[in-house]
């Protein structure tokens, strides 16, 4: 039985999801910490696959994991600089949504609004 710090237990470990850990780190539980800091190591390397690719002026992070704020974005600022070419790495800003979880679903709503109304 896991024990969160706001006292919620979670009876079977494989029933822990990503708001646990987002809010074991909130509450600078060092694994969650260390988890979110993986995850935000692998999310840089492919952010920086896109960038050689596209070079994208401004690359904005959203979701659930957005409210981790900079325990999410300084890995993956790390593994940019490392893995993306530095002329790439230097005129991509790097950004964290406003929109938090409803990112996706905004997103979803503009293209699906874009999509209708273009058609003529």
């Amino acid at each position: 039985m896991a024990t969160c710090r706001d006292g919620d237990t979670v009876g079977d470990i494989a029933k822990i999801n990503l708001q646990h850990i987002i809010h074991a780190a909130l509450n600078d539980d060092m694994l969650a910490i260390e988890i979110i800091s993986e995850a935000g190591d692998k999310i840089g390397r492919g952010i920086a696959a896109i960038m050689n690719l596209f070079n994208p002026e401004l690359i904005i992070l959203g979701g659930a994991l957005a409210e981790t704020d900079a325990y999410i974005r300084l890995p993956i600022k790390a593994a940019i600089n490392k893995y993306s070419l530095s002329l790439v790495s230097t005129d991509t800003e790097l950004r964290m949504s406003s929109l938090g979880r409803k990112a996706g679903v905004m997103g979803a709503c503009l293209l699906a609004r874009d999509k209708i109304l273009s058609i003529q």
